[in-house]
């Protein structure tokens, strides 16, 4: 007996799909290809992606990405993904060293967010090869100015 898990057996005409949360008919190129067998996931991948991002915000998914964190496997990944993510951003990373020394040596100091004067800032640096060229802004209007579609700013100061 074969067990089937979010993924179906498919249904179709072999070129196309429904999807499972939109109901819009979609190519088979917009599902994720589930390795084992021919089958598709039930959502298309917008679908997928907001219903994991929608997942991710539960305490449910927390409490289990923490436990997981603290397991062998969990922090053998995460310690991977940080190597990754400095050998693919070098300069990135190399400013934010630099900024981070000069805070600790007293050679730079913070200053309130450029938007609503809070005093919990972080440094954006507008180009990464010029590492004292910051703005200092608080956590929300950063991630506003990085991802301007998906996070608007819950700033408590404005």
């Amino acid at each position: 007996m074969i067990y089937l898990t979010m993924a179906s057996r498919r249904k179709d005409n072999g070129i196309t799909k429904i999807c499972k949360r939109c109901g819009e008919e979609k190519t088979l190129d917009n599902f994720f290809h589930i390795i084992k067998g021919n089958l598709y996931s039930p959502r298309c991948k917008p679908c997928h992606n907001a219903f994991c991002a929608e997942y991710r915000r539960t305490e449910k998914h927390k409490e289990t990405y923490k436990k997981w964190s603290k397991t062998k496997r969990g922090k053998e990944v995460i310690k991977n993904r940080i190597i990754n993510w400095r050998i693919k951003n070098k300069l990135k990373r190399n400013a934010q060293t630099t900024v981070s020394n000069a805070i600790r040596d007293k050679r730079l100091f913070r200053k309130p967010c450029i938007i609503c004067n809070s005093l919990k800032v972080e440094a954006h640096h507008p180009d990464y090869s010029r590492p004292f060229q910051i703005t200092w802004l608080c956590k929300p209007h950063h991630l506003s100015i990085h991802y301007p579609f998906y996070h608007r700013p819950s700033c408590s100061k404005e």
